[in-house]
């Protein structure tokens, strides 16, 4: 073995114990990089394939039986853009489902098992050997958001009846299972559909929950083509079935541009999180390493300058000293790109809850390649910087362990004059003496801190149900009640006024429909004095008939901001509008837009609002099952709340698995270089320790300087840390969350993690001091100065 083998030898046996810091750092760095690279480079694309593979049309139109609907498919079918046309049969029941007491869903689609035919092909991808009664395959999300097994038992009560299917199977399809839309697919054998559809019947009014109708597979160029084909049709049937403009001929209209956007904007949000903390690692991994690495140094420096004076080259020490790192940060790097795939394997429940669609990620070669090729650049470039010392020591000066010819230190806290216990004093001092080793605990301390203080807010504002929807939504209404033609639409706000829980009660419409070139939601009210500001990002609701607000999606979609006019045709009017307001809010990606009563009226002439929206502060069951009992079948109550709290499950669930997973690689992290920092504090102050227990002091004297060595840096950076974490959490919360179209952040940041998070970092820091510092209670006086 030659010369620099022998000496790169030498360096792992010394300084093993910073080697697995580094390796450990570069897997973490590596993995969490890797992971986030996939999703935002593999996932969409592996879903657009998948898509492709089962012939996904580009747009999906439910249609009830109902007049008009004949002409809208002839109209459809007829225009050039749309290259072809698949109608299925199906039924629509427009209510909830309910497991364990949580609703589930806010329509069903109903088709037959083996109707279709070219577009929208499926896979089933679990199904029971055996046949169960009223069988049913339904999509992947009934599994991962609404927590369904086979053989289980789907109950959907609509129009006072009662419908029962049991799970056969559970399938992936494009539009059958998107989490977040909420219409989600049921397949039955062509029999029971038939029998359902005689049960059912025909819709007779627009309050109808369950009716039978007709999915229409639009095949075109793209997304764009097949929405204008579909407003253009929908006008023209309108015209030639003689109906009213407002007539709402589709209850459920949905694109693949949509579909692609809801998966891109969560997936973004994870990845842009993991990418984030893997560069927070990798800035960990450069602290420990210029630091350690340079203490490293200092301590050989003697041995180098024998060495340099034996004939051996700068370079040659150089590299003895640099390679070691080099290859297990490469090594490491190159681990954790492998490890990434297994890794997202585990965490696909969770994707699929995002998604509908499973993706079995695969190891990216050229990806791997590229995270290593950078972390192990990272290294050599801190390693070089750190060992260029060794160039610019002349060798008499590394033989004097580099000592200059003329040398002094400051003494900091001179004991004559400081007051205070003796061994916290003469580990501050020491803490204050070792400048390089504290600032790289301190910085540590501080990102670890940061994260947790990120995380934990990250977690207490999204992890639950009430503050997630608090925020996405805003402060929306608790209930809704569409009012059927024969109740009494005034009494029923009136009474419902006055039910216990009840804070308010207003008008308030929602409508599925097109916003000009893209579809949305409207919503149609003229109570914005109850609504109050908390969703408006700029400007003020509207007031008048000449007025709108715009949800942040559709404004980014038309470029518009508040003064700007929008021009927007609908139910076969056209009219111009001055936006006054832009609305944050994560419905249907911000894509939805506020009208008055009066606004509205210019496209719909015949407009009338039927809905009632309350909030509660009570019971919200309790409230929808006093108006149940009251009115019966003229009314239909919903508790909204907890429709909004199902469709957006699925991201919420994410957030506690994301924050722990990082918190638990940053504890250890944390574990592992407080444990190397005491170590090398216990190593380099041997020979003062033996001193100290030669004259007498206690075991818990010596450990107690060995803590408060550490514990300084570690205070301060926890509390830095901590401070800029929660000062940071807000603007980084917003602007992750601007993709799924909510610029208003509502809420205050959480204070608990600012005491937790630096009280859990320092109490660890002193459990690993104590641990560490055990070893001396074994080691004799003469064995401490021996070494």
């Amino acid at each position: 073995m030659g010369g620099t083998g022998l000496l790169i030898r030498r360096v792992v046996r010394k300084h093993w114990p910073l080697l697995c810091i580094v390796t450990v750092l570069s897997v973490v760095s590596g993995l969490l990089a890797g992971v986030a690279l996939q999703l935002l480079t593999k996932h969409s694309a592996a879903i657009d394939a998948q898509r492709r593979a089962w012939h996904a049309p580009e747009l999906m139109v439910v249609v009830p039986t109902a007049p008009g609907a004949t002409e809208f498919r002839q109209h459809l079918a007829a225009d050039p853009r749309v290259s072809r046309l698949e109608s299925l049969p199906v039924v629509i029941l427009h209510n909830s489902a309910y497991r364990n007491g949580e609703k589930f869903g806010e329509a069903f689609v109903v088709e037959a098992v083996d109707g279709r035919q070219q577009l929208g092909q499926r896979t089933v991808v679990a199904e029971l050997a055996h046949p169960v009664p009223q069988p049913a395959w339904v999509s992947r999300v009934f599994q991962d958001v609404g927590g369904y097994q086979l053989g289980d038992e789907v109950t959907i009560t609509a129009d006072g009846a009662r419908h029962s299917f049991h799970i056969q199977g559970f399938v992936e399809d494009t539009y059958g299972g998107v989490p977040g839309i909420s219409t989600y697919w049921i397949w039955v054998p062509a029999a029971d559909l038939a029998a359902l559809q005689e049960r059912v019947g025909t819709a007779d009014s627009p309050q109808d929950k369950a009716f039978t109708g007709e999915a229409w597979q639009v095949a075109a160029a793209n997304a764009t083509e097949a929405n204008s084909a579909q407003v253009e049709a929908e006008r023209a049937a309108l015209q030639a079935a003689r109906l009213p403009a407002s007539t709402e001929l589709a209850v459920f209209t949905t694109d693949l541009g949509l579909l692609e956007e809801a998966v891109r904007a969560p997936m973004a949000i994870i990845s842009l999180t993991l990418l984030s903390f893997a560069a927070l690692v990798l800035l960990v991994l450069v602290v420990v390493l210029s630091f350690m690495l340079r203490n490293a140094i200092v301590r050989d420096l003697p041995q180098v300058g024998v060495l340099r004076a034996m004939g051996f080259g700068v370079w040659q020490v150089m590299v003895s000293c640099m390679a070691p790192f080099v290859l297990l940060g490469a090594g490491g790097a190159l681990l954790g790109g492998v490890l990434a795939a297994p890794a997202l394997g585990k965490l696909q429940p969770l994707l699929r809850a995002q998604t509908g669609i499973t993706w079995r990620p695969q190891s990216a070669v050229p990806l791997v390649l590229g995270v290593a090729a950078v972390l192990t650049l990272v290294v050599l470039a801190t390693g070089l910087l750190v060992a260029w010392r060794l160039r610019r020591t002349p060798v008499v000066a590394a033989l004097r362990g580099g000592t200059s010819d003329h040398a002094f230190r400051r003494t900091w806290l001179p004991l004559e004059r400081t007051r205070g216990p003796l061994a916290p004093l003469l580990g501050i001092k020491a803490a204050g003496q070792a400048a390089g080793r504290s600032s790289a605990v301190l910085l540590i301390t501080a990102i670890a801190a940061f994260t947790g203080v990120f995380l934990s807010s990250l977690a207490s504002t999204l992890g639950n149900g009430d503050s997630a929807i608090r925020l996405l939504v805003g402060d929306v209404e608790d209930v809704n009640v569409d009012v059927k033609p024969e109740g009494d639409l005034e009494e029923v706000l009136r009474t419902s006024r006055q039910l216990p829980g009840v804070r308010d009660g207003y008008l308030m419409e929602y409508r599925r429909g097109d916003l000009g070139d893209i579809g949305g939601f409207y919503f149609l009210t003229d109570a914005y004095s109850q609504l109050g500001d908390g969703q408006l990002y700029a400007g003020r609701w509207p007031r008048h008939a000449n007025e709108v607000a715009l949800g942040t999606g559709l404004a980014d979609h038309y470029g518009l901001a508040v003064g700007d006019v929008w021009t927007v045709e609908a139910a076969g009017q056209r009219a111009d509008y001055v936006v006054t307001g832009i609305v944050s809010g994560v419905t249907q990606l911000g894509r939805f837009a506020y009208f008055p009563t009066a606004a509205f009226q210019r496209l719909d002439p015949a407009f009338e609002p039927r809905s009632v929206a309350l909030q509660v502060t009570g019971d919200i069951d309790a409230v929808v099952g006093q108006i149940r009992d009251r009115y019966g079948d003229q009314v239909e109550a919903t508790n909204r709340y907890a429709l909004l709290v199902g469709s957006l499950k699925s991201y919420v669930q994410v957030v506690p698995v994301l924050a722990g997973t990082i918190s638990a690689f940053t504890g250890t992290i944390v574990v592992l270089i407080l444990s190397l920092v005491v170590s090398t504090v216990v190593v380099q102050s041997r020979l003062q320790l033996g001193i100290m227990k030669a004259l007498g002091f206690a075991h818990r004297e010596v450990a107690s300087q060995v803590r408060w060595a550490v514990l300084p840096p570690v205070l301060v950076g926890s509390a830095l840390g901590a401070g800029a974490g929660w000062w940071a959490f807000l603007p980084l919360l917003r602007a992750l969350l601007r993709r799924l179209g909510l610029l208003k952040i509502d809420v205050a940041s959480p204070t608990w993690p600012v005491w937790v998070v630096p009280l859990v970092l320092v109490v660890t820091s002193g459990l690993v001091a104590w641990l560490v510092t055990r070893r001396i209670k074994s080691i004799s006086p003469y064995v401490l100065l021996a070494e």
